[in-house]
């Protein structure tokens, strides 16, 4: 079944899962990209997707690399059990599929803001703070960049546009390569 909520102003969330079969899809819908919205530049938002994997999760950070993991995790299925994720195997099937996501699509977003590597860094359930934030939200916003520069030249930047991308680079990348090819669920 699906709930609503919304976000504080600082966008996090709480949501109340006691009664939900788990793993969770989280889907992230309206609001501003500040980044560009600073410079007077408007773009399209698309919805963005995440996972929380059992009861036991504290966090589901939403970003462009949860939503690759998301939809590589989905294939070419509507919904997580159908696709073969379940409670017992989905936060094994996230750190995999994180790891794909980075290699191919990293962008720096498993250093930490002095530098230093973070080789187990999983985009949906690390935590962010001071170590991390900074190159967490810059690489973010080149994921994004190459979404929407990708958009543009696929013959425009808009929301259905995006999400398209968004989900074929996800399903390309659930056999772990960036080669064209999705791996059926």
């Amino acid at each position: 079944s699906a709930a609503t909520v919304t976000t504080n102003s600082d966008a996090t969330f709480t949501i109340n899962g006691n009664s939900c079969t788990y793993p969770l899809a989280l889907e992230l819908s309206g609001g501003t990209d500040t980044l560009h919205s600073a410079a007077g530049v408007t773009v399209p938002v698309a919805t963005m997707r995440s996972i929380v994997a059992s009861s036991a999760s504290s966090k589901a950070n939403i970003s462009p690399f949860s939503t690759l993991i998301y939809h590589a995790l989905l294939k070419d299925k509507t919904n997580l059990t159908d696709a073969g994720v379940t409670t017992s195997n989905a936060s094994s099937a996230i750190t995999s599929q994180a790891t794909s996501v980075i290699n191919s699509f990293g962008f720096g977003v498993d250093a930490n803001t002095d530098g230093s590597s973070n080789s187990s860094f999983n985009p949906i359930a690390y935590s962010l703070g001071n170590t991390n934030i900074a190159t967490f939200v810059q690489a973010s916003e080149a994921l994004s960049e190459t979404i929407r520069r990708t958009a543009k030249a696929a013959g425009g930047v808009s929301t259905t546009n995006i999400e398209a991308i968004l989900k074929t680079l996800g399903q390309d990348l659930s056999d772990d390569t960036l080669d064209g090819n999705m791996k059926k669920a």
